[in-house]
């Protein structure tokens, strides 16, 4: 699957900023640039950000990851479930495991 087929015009901005937000209220993301995306069964996206006033400890990159492809609706429990894992469990019993900055109920 090429980059292409990715849909890249549903990461922008707005979405980022909202995903950030609870993190660092008042937070806005301003700009994206996409430094590596990897399709698959979920779409691996690496990403620099720029921010209206970016807070100390905000990443300046990061990599979303998530359903971008066409046969993304067919996996939807799947990156449910994975959710969860990075939400309730990863930091307790995955200490080694990346830090997740947003991972929806």
């Amino acid at each position: 699957m090429s980059e292409s087929a990715i849909r890249l015009d549903l990461v922008t901005p707005e979405l980022l900023t909202q995903m950030l937000a609870p993190r660092w209220p008042g937070i806005r993301v301003t700009g994206i640039e996409l430094l590596h995306a990897i399709p698959g069964t979920a779409t691996k996206l690496r990403l620099r950000l720029q921010y209206a006033d970016k807070p100390a400890d905000a990443p300046e990159t990061l990599w979303l990851k998530g359903g971008l492809e066409a046969h993304s609706v067919d996996y939807a429990a799947l990156y449910a479930s994975e959710g969860g894992f990075y939400r309730e469990f990863a930091a307790i019993i995955a200490p080694g495991c990346p830090r997740s900055w947003y991972a929806p109920p």
